[in-house]
């Protein structure tokens, strides 16, 4: 009985042991893959010392202090706008001064806000390069002046590319000067906190001239200047208050954006010029919620009443919650959703034959039809005379528009999505075909009616018919039939220029020139033709048979370009075609 009860005891213990070790392993492992997650960043531009410093509330502090920005040209203005209603709408308790550069005109609407203007003189260097090309980083040297700002205590500089997303004013709690610190252990400057000081102001113009090729930009400069003047006190800020939007594709996200204080956008891809940044990793910088928040407060920069246009009403609808339209929700990749826009019930026989030729595609997914008319109900009766799998699901739209045809679906589970008119029949072969090119060219819009544009002498466009056999150029496909990603539904509904959007419900056309601009600018994805034979029962009655066609698209081209700044659209000579009896 006693060898018994020591043998159980021994099992026990040893149980106990190995319940230890196993534990201690599986802590080192979550150890080991938290730092494997956390060296991802370090591969990138994200903060280096995020593990370290994700929030520590600072001392709270009173004084006399203030945010201050740099207003360099009239091109930032709309940035401006929205960083000064983002300060409003936190209810700082401390001002927002914008010092302006004088090639700035009309501030009127960051004074309405609130926001103190005051005029600055510019700082220039000798920086050793082509002077045009470097205006932007000569003219943000002049956020130097921040220091002469003696009335105040302590400043906290932050730059138009920002946005205020919950009240910042415990970052004055920081002593001396403090910043994020980036994956190159440099202080990033687009926000900065700093005590005003005469003699630092003017031994930091005195250096300036001084500092090496290495000190480039503003921000290279402030490096330089403090790595050489250890007697200044720095301090490594928090990454909530210079929070980059590229954060997100990282486990460090979780951790962080509860506290985030202002999200910081990439300048050469941000919700100002997105649609014109030709990024192919576009997606990397892309954040529905953030780009949404942006435009909302630029919105309501100045505003007192919000027109309300067709677009006004559909955003307000459709956009209020980005998360309903999560990317992550775009899991099935092997099979595509279709979206046939229709009317009335006077199209319903050519639309049954059609949802019931889409339902013999081995690869769909889903059949929406988008169901124009606001007057009339869809006949959910409909939905008998075809076939149960895969789905049809009606989308009735509130409001007549071309644009309902990318309004972005609630119930979209796939990649791609289909878009086609009811008027347009092509063999399931072949789109099964056309749906494989476009797996290959996924930023691409891809679809089987290309067309052309080209620029006049006198700088308008013109829209171009080309050979549907044998096209050389073109630079964009048509909706008639059109694969795209998922994602630009959401993005061309309510992020694109609202202008644009306004513009095709008024002259009820070009919303497909409207999305090839979209995509192209945004991606630098040239469109991608695929030539496949067609039954095309609009060619009688369709809105290209109408006199003056031709010009009214190509007015929208030039309309378009005026609005975005330029005209995105690529030309692509690139044809595919299935192969005869295949």
């Amino acid at each position: 009985m006693k060898k018994t009860r020591v043998l159980v005891l021994s099992c026990l213990l040893a149980l106990g042991v190995f319940l230890v070790y196993t534990k201690i392993k599986e802590h080192k492992r979550h150890k080991v893959s938290l730092e494997r997650n956390m060296s991802m960043i370090l591969d990138d531009e994200c903060d280096k010392n995020i593990a370290g410093v994700l929030y520590k509330p600072l001392p709270k502090t009173k004084g006399k202090f203030a945010y201050v920005t740099l207003l360099c040209d009239d091109t930032e203005l709309q940035q401006a706008l929205a960083l000064a209603q983002s300060w409003k709408d936190t209810q700082s308790k401390y001002p927002l001064i914008v010092m302006v550069l004088p090639p700035v005109g009309d501030t009127s609407g960051l004074e309405a806000i609130g926001a103190r203007v005051r005029a600055t003189s510019s700082i220039t260097a000798e920086l050793g390069q082509d002077t045009q090309q470097l205006f932007a980083k000569m003219a943000r040297y002049s956020k130097l002046h921040v220091w002469k700002l003696t009335e105040y205590e302590k400043v906290a500089y932050v730059d138009t590319q920002m946005l205020f997303v919950a009240n910042a004013d415990d970052v004055f709690g920081c002593s001396g000067f403090g910043a994020v610190k980036t994956a190159g252990n440099d202080f990033n400057t687009a926000f900065f906190v700093a005590r005003p000081d005469k003699d630092q102001h003017a031994a930091m113009l005195r250096e300036l001239p001084k500092s090496p090729g290495s000190a480039l930009g503003d921000q290279g400069f402030i490096n330089w200047f403090y790595d050489t003047h250890r007697a200044y006190r720095t301090t490594q800020l928090s990454v909530v208050y210079n929070t980059r939007i590229i954060n997100k594709n990282y486990a460090v996200w979780n951790g962080i954006k509860e506290h985030v204080r202002l999200l910081h956008f990439v300048d050469t891809f941000s919700p100002w010029n997105f649609f014109l940044s030709k990024t192919p990793k576009w997606n990397f910088n892309f954040e529905y919620s953030s780009f949404l928040l942006w435009e909302k407060t630029r919105q309501k920069a100045g505003q007192t009443a919000a027109p309300q246009t067709l677009t006004a009403l559909n955003r307000d609808a459709l956009c209020a919650d980005p998360s309903r339209y999560n990317p992550k929700r775009f899991v099935v990749s092997t099979h595509f959703s279709v979206i046939i826009g229709t009317w009335g019930e006077e199209r319903l026989p050519l639309l049954r034959q059609l949802v019931l030729h889409y339902q013999r595609c081995k690869s769909v997914h889903k059949i929406y039809v988008v169901w124009h008319n606001p007057d009339t109900k869809p006949p959910q009766t409909f939905l008998n005379t075809v076939r149960r799998m895969p789905p049809v699901e009606f989308l009735p739209q509130a409001r007549n528009s071309l644009n309902n045809r990318f309004n972005p679906i609630f119930s979209l589970e796939t990649k791609a999505v289909l878009i086609c008119d009811d008027d347009i029949r092509v063999s399931p072969g072949d789109i099964e075909f056309t749906f494989n090119v476009w797996r290959n060219r996924q930023d691409s819009a891809v679809g089987s009616f290309p067309r052309a544009d080209a620029r006049n002498p006198d700088g308008t466009y013109s829209y171009l018919i080309v050979s549907k056999k044998t096209p050389r150029k073109y630079s964009m496909v048509l909706t008639k039939l059109m694969f795209i990603r998922s994602e630009y539904l959401y993005i061309y509904t309510c992020l694109f220029p609202s202008k644009i959007l306004e513009y095709v419900d008024e002259n009820k056309n070009c919303e497909d020139i409207a999305i090839n601009m979209l995509i192209t600018g945004m991606t630098g994805s040239a469109p991608v033709a695929v030539m496949t034979p067609s039954d095309d029962f609009g060619t009688a009655k369709g809105i290209s048979t109408k006199h003056g066609h031709l010009a009214a698209r190509s007015k929208c081209i030039t309309r378009f370009a005026e609005i975005l700044g330029q005209n995105p659209l690529q030309e692509n000579a690139e044809v595919f075609s299935p192969l005869k009896g295949s």
